[in-house]
């Protein structure tokens, strides 16, 4: 009776009727499509289109009773329409051969579980499957269905159920299975519809899919972006969906010099990049950008427009965009036209009054372009300008001084630098070693000479630099009667190392409170300072907590037996705070600072890590080292050029196929064609950027 009211109402003109089919329903249809196409990305595109299509269609039902059997048979009737573009022709199947939809009350574990390896078989076996149990179709009727003969039938259907037991027993039993759409399926649906009641309103009779309109007319979403006023979101919304050749018209429209389409050709592609977003999480794998993502840049990178003009589109998507190794994406592929793209991040840099770290992380990737303009900062005797440069600069330290950057292979310091969210790890060769000890210079004199309003960051500025040669006037700071300066002291001597600034850090921990005492406890600590380890332990007893806690972190650096001894005490004692932290640094260690290497246990480490695998589970590290020509692989060598990249290479191997990057057919794996265009992506920045790096 709910269906029937519904629809009733959606044909009497309430489009927003229709939002509660979709949710009663969206999780049968979206199965259907999930075990019909054994993929996440494929299924939530036939999921899409089955709806648009219940919308369109819905005045030719005649029983609104029979609701779900009418749209699980719709929904069938599109997943045989994508089988047949993509593997072989099918007849039509009639409404009388799909069964009516049964009340599902078993396990729903079960269920997705079993939809989950029915989706890890060979298209031929799922689909045998599929049509026989869940559809109910007679040897007869899959015959024809799948234009073989009856006997092909049953064989396939013998193989398919000793295919799907293996993998069953073989499944965790707690494995992963890909989930349901996310609420924005809904959005998405909704904006179809909305974009074709426009369109069409003088001619409902005329309603047919977007993707199918365009494919007939494409001048029309031409039409619509030049009147987009009220559509601008929906389209940007849509714009995955309707592929390739809807994003070339969209990116033309932005790179035009007429109006209305360039503004708002820009602002669609601005808020698809904003929702663009990471794909699903996957236990043990990094954050990936979405196949969405992918597929916008490519069309970017192959749009014959000038260098200079993609710069400024792809400034403004990567501006737009929130997730961050979605930004990282975009920040990488912008810096492919370094020679367009420095002068608007340096733009965007010097004017903005909080600087974006993005953009500070993209001028650093620059290398030598950037230390020189931050060079000049630093010597202009302008406070603003120095001030801007110690933003630079600093950035720079951090990136070059990474203690992770020791012993990296190759393809882990280019993977690294690719996919690092904060502080890239950029080599020294890159900025120029000439170059960083000027600025170095600068920054010292800035500390002695320079504007008291600057002192603290330079200050700062020389520990992250590790810069031991200006230790002496690190320690004349912790004097200053500016607190910042003399906690940036604090940090700055504790990073260098200097074990001769012991007794003076001794004095700010005994003459000192609050947040200065507790760094300067942290320092002792940090140099494991043995003689101060009886004040550390006075300070656990201090009336404040930061410094408490402070204390006995650092008596966990000291590492000694005596300091362990008090750790076990506490972890007795009554401030359950203090229990808390003395059990972290015993059980879970404190993060120690990487010793140095030598040059020759560097070579040795480089040497031995080239044959390892530089991530767990990487489908994006794959494509930029592992897969590295567009073509077939079979089973063995795809495993191999997975495994020399990522330790799990079976999960890793797995999710290629499930994220809708490759598919499998007979043990050869194929990219699709959303995997064609991240792995053009990817190798465009290894050839254009990381390759300018390595």
């Amino acid at each position: 009776m709910e269906d029937q009211k519904q629809i009733e109402a959606v044909l009497a003109g309430d489009r927003d009727a229709f939002s509660p089919l979709m949710d009663r329903y969206y999780s049968m249809v979206y199965h259907v499509c999930l075990n019909m196409t054994g993929n996440v990305p494929d299924a939530e595109e036939l999921a899409h289109d089955s709806f648009v299509e219940a919308y369109l269609k819905l005045g030719q039902l005649r029983d609104p009773e029979r609701f779900a059997g009418w749209l699980k048979m719709l929904t069938l009737n599109v997943c045989r329409m994508w089988y047949r573009r993509n593997q072989q022709r099918f007849v039509e199947l009639d409404d009388d051969q799909v069964a009516a939809v049964e009340d599902d009350n078993s396990d729903q574990s079960i269920y997705l579980k079993m939809s989950h390896g029915i989706s890890t078989l060979s298209a031929p076996h799922r689909l045998v499957l599929l049509l026989h149990y869940y559809e109910e179709l007679s040897y007869d009727e899959i015959a024809t269905f799948l234009e073989v003969s009856k006997g092909t039938v049953m064989s396939r259907l013998h193989r398919a159920r000793q295919a799907l037991k293996e993998v069953m027993e073989q499944m965790d039993e707690y494995e992963e299975t890909p989930a349901v759409p996310d609420d924005r399926f809904k959005e998405v649906v909704q904006a179809e519809i909305a974009v074709l009641l426009k369109m069409f309103h003088d001619e409902p009779n005329a309603l047919e899919r977007l993707t199918v309109v365009l494919k007939k007319l494409p001048e029309r979403l031409l039409e619509l972006i030049i009147t987009a006023e009220d559509t601008i979101g929906n389209l940007a919304i849509l714009l995955p969906h309707l592929g390739n050749d809807a994003i070339d018209i969209t990116i033309d429209c932005c790179f035009s010099d007429k109006e209305p389409q360039a503004s708002n050709g820009r602002q669609i592609l601005e808020r698809y990049a904003a929702r663009c977003g990471t794909i699903g999480h996957r236990d043990g794998m990094h954050d990936m950008a979405s196949r969405d993502a992918y597929a916008l840049l490519d069309r970017i990178i192959q749009h014959p427009a000038d260098e200079a003009v993609k710069a400024k589109i792809l400034l403004a998507l990567a501006e737009a965009s929130e997730q961050t190794c979605l930004s990282v994406l975009f920040m990488n592929t912008l810096l492919c036209y370094a020679d367009a793209a420095f002068p608007m991040l340096m733009e965007r840099f010097e004017s903005e009054d909080t600087r974006s770290p993005w953009v500070i992380q993209s001028l650093v990737k620059t290398g030598a372009p950037f230390g020189k303009k931050l060079s000049e900062m630093l010597q202009s005797g302008d406070v603003n300008r120095q001030a801007m440069g110690l933003i630079g600069f600093e950035a720079i330290a951090r990136s070059v001084c990474s203690p992770w950057l020791n012993g990296l292979s190759r393809e882990q310091y280019l993977n690294d630098l690719r996919t690092s969210e904060k502080w890239p790890p950029v080599s020294s060769m890159d900025i120029g070693i000439d170059l960083i000890a000027e600025m170095t210079r600068e920054t010292a004199a800035i500390v002695t000479n320079g504007s008291a309003d600057l002192k603290g960051h330079a200050v700062r500025v020389l520990g992250y630099l590790k810069a031991g040669e200006y230790s002496s006037i690190i320690r004349d700071s912790l004097k200053d009667d500016d607190l910042n300066t003399r906690m940036a002291a604090i940090f700055a001597l504790s990073e260098i190392g200097d074990t001769a600034s012991a007794d003076a850090l001794i004095g700010r921990a005994r003459n000192s409170e609050g947040s200065e005492q507790a760094a300067a406890a942290a320092a002792l600590g940090r140099l494991q300072i043995g003689h101060a380890e009886h004040l550390l332990v006075e300070m656990t007893g201090n009336r404040e907590e930061q410094v408490r806690e402070a204390a006995v972190v650092a008596l966990g650096e000291m590492g000694t037996v005596s300091s362990q001894v008090v750790l076990q005490e506490l972890m007795r004692g009554t401030d359950r705070r203090l229990q808390k932290t003395a059990a972290k640094v015993v059980f879970g260690g404190v993060r120690r600072k990487k010793p140095e290497m030598s040059d020759l246990q560097r070579r040795l480490a480089e040497k031995r890590r080239k044959v390892n695998p530089i991530a767990v589970i990487s489908p994006d590290a794959v494509l930029r080292f592992g897969l590295t020509e567009m073509r077939s692989y079979d089973e063995r060598e795809v495993t191999e050029r997975i495994a020399k990249v990522c330790s799990d290479y079976c999960a890793t191997r797995r999710y290629m196929v499930e994220l809708g990057l490759m598919s499998r057919s007979n043990g050869v794996y194929e990219f699709t064609e959303s995997g064609k265009s991240a792995w053009r992506v990817e190798q465009f920045i290894c050839e254009h950027y990381l390759g300018t790096r390595a």
